[in-house]
Parts: structure tokens; C-alpha cells; sequence
């Protein structure tokens, strides 16, 4: 009972004697840096994020808890995710608004991606380098090892080719499943498009496992098995 007595005398000089404090003023937390979309690697060696230096918006890359490797500005780039594919690859996932043209609506938000190589500090836009579909992604998929190499696949929109007047148009509205291997930037189409639905399930082994179909009739959408339409 002495003991308590004393405890609380001595909390309450101490009380007494300190001096409150202050806060810092409101401009002080504007000049804290702003972060966002941290993303660690699969080993949780390596670290990803965005910030804003000096106003401007950057991709940081580096090793966790150690130092900054590569630093990219984005400038106005709106982006959506920040995610890696095991230790060697950070994916962004970006969106733009495109004037598509009448047929297909006038304005539509797109989705991009931007593959960053973590050794050697180069950005890729393979989508935008490819010949085989519109520079948009539609969906995203997990990434996916294989063999010791990883993939990124995406839902795209073929590109069609006209032999005679080497015009270039977008396909009909048909939807396919294309895998890009991260380290040489190579696409390949996994599925082709169907109208009837555009959604698939990717294997270990960049294999359709399932795919949902729209059953117009019935009013419903199915899962099935595979890339088969009849299974």
C-alpha cells in the first residue's frame, strides 16, 4: 500500500513538471514521402513500390530493408497494381482512356502492362511491341513458372491483316488468351477468341484447365472443362 502511495506521487510530479508537446505543424506531413503499391518478391528479397520525389511519381526497386537498384519516373501514367513474377520480374499494370472508334463504343479505359526487368533495370512494353493483338489487355492472369522461365498471361484482342493493302484493323470482338514470357518478352496465343465467353483458367503448364462460357439461351454462364467448347 506504501509502494502504490509513492508510485503515484511520483507519476503525478512528473506530470506536473513536464511540459506538453507540441505538434508538428500540418506542412511538416505533406513533405513525408508518399507510398504506395509496396509489393515484396516472392523470396521477399526485393521490394517494389511508388513514390513521389519532388512531386514526381516513380517506380522504386531495390532490395528489401537495403538500397534503391533502379528508379523509373512514370510521369502521368495511371497505375492499377504493382505485383512480381518470382525475384527477377515487377509488373505493372497501367490504364489509359482511348478514343476506339464508333464501332467499338468511342472512349474506353484500357489496361497495359510494363514488364521490369530486375538485373538488368529495362522496362518493356510487350503488348505495345507486339504485332499479333491491339496493345490493350483485357484480363490478367497469375503469373505461371514453367520450366524455369515465368509468364504473364492476358486476355487480348486480335490484331487482323489485310494481304492486299497491308491494312491493320482490331478483330471482332473476340477475346483470346495469350501467355508472354518474361525474359525473352515473346507472345504467344494460348486461346483463341470466342464470342461466347472470355474467361479462362491457365495451368502450370500454360494449359487451359476451364473456361466459362455465356449461355445466351439459358441466361447463364457455364465453367467447363479444358478449351474444348463441347466438354
Amino acid at each position: 500500500m506504501i509502494f502504490l502511495h509513492a508510485f503515484l506521487l511520483l507519476c503525478f510530479a512528473m506530470g506536473a513538471n513536464s511540459e506538453p508537446v507540441q505538434s508538428p505543424p500540418l506542412k511538416a506531413y505533406a513533405a513525408l514521402p508518399q507510398i504506395d503499391n509496396v509489393s515484396l518478391s516472392l523470396s521477399g528479397k526485393y521490394i517494389g513500390l511508388v513514390s513521389d520525389i519532388g512531386g514526381q511519381r516513380v517506380i522504386l526497386m531495390g532490395q528489401a530493408g537495403g538500397q534503391i537498384s533502379h528508379k523509373f519516373g512514370i510521369g502521368d501514367i495511371k497505375l492499377r497494381d504493382l505485383y512480381w513474377a518470382g525475384d527477377d520480374h515487377l509488373i505493372a499494370i497501367t490504364s489509359s482512356t482511348q478514343d476506339m472508334g464508333m464501332r467499338f463504343g468511342g472512349l474506353n479505359k484500357l489496361f497495359n502492362l510494363v514488364i521490369i526487368d530486375r538485373q538488368s533495370g529495362e522496362l518493356h512494353w510487350p503488348l505495345r511491341e507486339s504485332k499479333k493483338v491491339m496493345n490493350a489487355a483485357f484480363d490478367f492472369h497469375r503469373p505461371v513458372k514453367k520450366k524455369g522461365r515465368w509468364y504473364q498471361c492476358v486476355d487480348t484482342l486480335p490484331l487482323k491483316f489485310n494481304a492486299r493493302n497491308r491494312d491493320v484493323r482490331i478483330g471482332d470482338g473476340e477475346l483470346g488468351l495469350s501467355c508472354i514470357d518474361l525474359m525473352s518478352g515473346k507472345l504467344k496465343t494460348i486461346a483463341e477468341g470466342r464470342k461466347d465467353g472470355v474467361d479462362w483458367l491457365v495451368g502450370p503448364e500454360l494449359e487451359v484447365l476451364a473456361h466459362a462460357i455465356n449461355d445466351s439461351a439459358n441466361q447463364r454462364w457455364v465453367l467447363r472443362a479444358g478449351n474444348d467448347p463441347d466438354t
